[in-house]
């Protein structure tokens, strides 16, 4: 996973990497801990320090709440009363 998340930052400097879901948030640090290490060796081009890696606010549910989010933007109000 280091390898990916540091190409897409070297390629992209994102000002954020944020990580969501239920697998993330059960694993917590030891996701990001690791991760921040790995990232430390691997990315050279853009300074980490400018980068927020962390774990997304709304917790396990993120992506529902995106999904529900881009279903309320996309869809007229007799669609989402079905």
């Amino acid at each position: 996973m280091a390898e990916g998340v540091g190409n897409l930052i070297t390629v992209l400097a994102p000002q954020a990497v944020i990580f969501g879901g239920s697998v993330a948030f059960g694993a917590g640090e030891l996701l990001l801990n690791p991760l921040m290490d790995e990232l430390r060796k691997r990315v050279r081009l853009v300074p980490l320090e400018k980068v927020q890696i962390r774990l997304a606010g709304l917790g396990a549910d993120s992506a529902l709440h995106g999904a529900l989010a881009l279903a309320a933007q996309t869809l007229t109000p007799a669609e989402l009363a079905g």
